[in-house]
């Protein structure tokens, strides 16, 4: 097997793109509150009853230290729950591995039998153990040819 140099691991990648989605999200909607606010009137406003109302700066302040908080922890969570994800989807993987390992060990016995509806690993899982499949039937044929011509040199000729 050739050597290959150390990288991150597909779970950290997919990790890190759903963090990523996640906090461009957080961006988008960051930035559509602040134009948004664009629309505000400067100066200090008086509601009917008389009572102050925050000018546009004041609400523009609080938004912006609140949607910073708001990404940040759009990030975490996506980190998070980008890596459980990552580990959910990639769980057939290892299973898939595992049994690939065994049969270059040599148990051909070894079958994937991946469970679940069809899709890229469910059909990968089933190339594999056709493939092992036909290996072992393969293998056994050579075996018992193997066996019936050492049978056949032994016995003595009639």
């Amino acid at each position: 097997m050739r050597e290959r140099p150390p990288g991150l691991s597909v779970r950290v990648k997919l990790t890190l793109s759903y963090a990523v989605f996640v906090v461009l999200v957080g961006i988008a909607v960051f930035t559509l509150g602040f134009l948004v606010l664009r629309f505000l009137p400067d100066g200090n406003l008086f509601a009917d009853s008389g009572e102050f109302t925050p000018a546009r700066r004041d609400l523009i302040a609080a938004f912006v230290r609140y949607a910073w908080w708001t990404v940040a922890g759009l990030a975490v969570v996506g980190l998070g729950g980008g890596w459980i994800v990552a580990g959910i989807m990639l769980r057939p993987l290892t299973r898939i591995t595992d049994a690939a390992g065994a049969v270059r060990d040599g148990d051909l016995g070894q079958r994937i039998d991946l469970p679940g509806h069809r899709d890229e690993l469910t059909d990968l899982a089933d190339t594999l153990d056709a493939m092992i499949a036909r290996l072992s039937e393969t293998l056994e044929e050579q075996q018992r040819f193997a066996a019936n011509a050492s049978h056949e040199l032994r016995t003595p000729l009639a």
